[in-house]
């Protein structure tokens, strides 16, 4: 009989616990939680869209919070790589760690972009959120809260953006101060020297006559896809069997210019009075062509026009071209633009500005090289 109305006194409390619940103080807010999965069970099979609406909403605002948390201390870095540009010991490195921080701001630029993407994306959903059912006092806590962070991001971003435009001005204008480098190698193994002589300008010249390798990395780059190799090989071994005429070094020039992006040419006659006085053309294997017209003795002048002929200057200071013996760095003759001789080639000067674009192009491939942008 007492275990029996022991049994009936606990079922009571039971009932009147169910129909009875404690109800939460109203001064705790309520805690928002994702579902846990229980010990046994395959987390995998959890069925879709057992989060709620608020669950996800905070989630996907943990993401935006995160993006602005990267992109902020990505924007510190290049802060810190500004601050240690200017100690770089050499132009070659200052070159190198600025051509790191281009390539820096430039990933941040498209994080910030995809960031501001987000945050729209995000700021729609929160509309929508709102529209389609009737808040919760915690629910409309929460989206005023993510709307206020939201601007204050933005903000953030804005100022981001005009600092990478600072910094970007910035690096351009100590790169354009940096002086030349010495020397500088082109895309085709083609060695450029800086000349500084008195009374021109100072430029780049190749420093040995074009090789048929070279000749043949140009062809390579030059022609058309499909061109067989060994056509082309075969092309730089006759060209530099038979010597080259004034119109393939011009088509040469020309090339190089489009493959570089900077003025390549061949040398005129003022250019090559200059080299001289540098002693540039003692050890030259081939005379060279000039870019100039031969400005004949009056004398010959007069037999060329009345033979209605054209002749183009060349370059010859190692006497290449005569029997005279000795070098003549003075030694400049006429020559028919269609001649062509086993000694007889082509050199290139190129403009100051093909050295410093030479080194920034190296120095970014490097940069690119040693930091390989990251996956978004």
């Amino acid at each position: 009989m007492r275990v029996l109305l022991t049994l009936s006194l606990l079922f009571g409390l039971a009932l009147d616990a169910q129909e009875n619940p404690p109800v939460p103080s109203s001064q705790e807010p309520p805690v928002v939680e994702a579902p846990v999965a229980e010990a046994n069970e395959d987390v995998g099979s959890l069925p879709v869209g057992r989060d709620t609406p608020l669950q996800i909403m905070i989630r996907a605002f943990d993401h935006i919070r995160l993006e602005r948390t990267e992109n902020a201390a990505r924007l510190d870095s290049l802060h810190r790589q500004m601050q240690e540009l200017l100690q770089q010991p050499t132009a070659n490195a200052f070159a190198a760690a600025a051509m790191k921080i281009r390539q820096g701001m430039q990933e941040l630029e498209e994080r910030l972009r995809l960031e501001r993407e987000n945050q729209i994306g995000f700021k729609n959903d929160i509309d929508r959120y709102s529209a389609e059912r009737q808040l919760l006092r915690q629910e409309a806590s929460y989206l005023s809260h993510f709307l206020d962070e939201l601007k204050l991001y933005g903000l953030e971003q804005e100022k981001a953006m005009k600092l990478i435009q600072v910094m970007r001005t910035s690096v351009a204008a100590r790169l354009e101060r940096l002086p030349p480098p010495s020397e500088f190698t082109n895309r085709v193994g083609m060695s450029f020297v800086l000349v500084n002589a008195k009374g021109v300008s100072p430029f780049y010249v190749s420093n040995q006559v074009m090789t048929q390798e070279q000749y043949l990395a140009i062809l390579k780059l030059m022609s058309p896809p499909g061109r067989p190799a060994e056509e082309l090989s075969a092309e730089a071994e006759r060209a530099f069997r038979e010597g080259l005429t004034f119109a393939e070094t011009q088509r040469l020039a020309l090339g190089m210019a489009h493959l570089s992006g900077v003025q390549v040419m061949l040398p005129n006659a003022k250019e090559v009075a200059a080299l001289a006085t540098v002693g540039f053309g003692k050890e030259l294997e081939r005379a060279v062509w000039l870019r100039d017209k031969w400005n004949a003795p009056y004398g010959e002048r007069d037999a060329i026009s009345r033979f209605g002929a054209v002749l183009n200057a060349v370059w010859d200071p190692a006497g290449r071209l005569t029997r005279r013996g000795g070098a003549d760095l003075d030694a400049v003759v006429g020559e028919l633009p269609d001649a062509h001789y086993p000694a007889l080639g082509c050199i290139f000067i190129a403009p100051i500005v093909a050295g410093k674009a030479a080194r920034l192009s190296q120095a970014e491939e490097a940069a690119m090289a040693s930091n390989p942008q990251e996956e978004k």
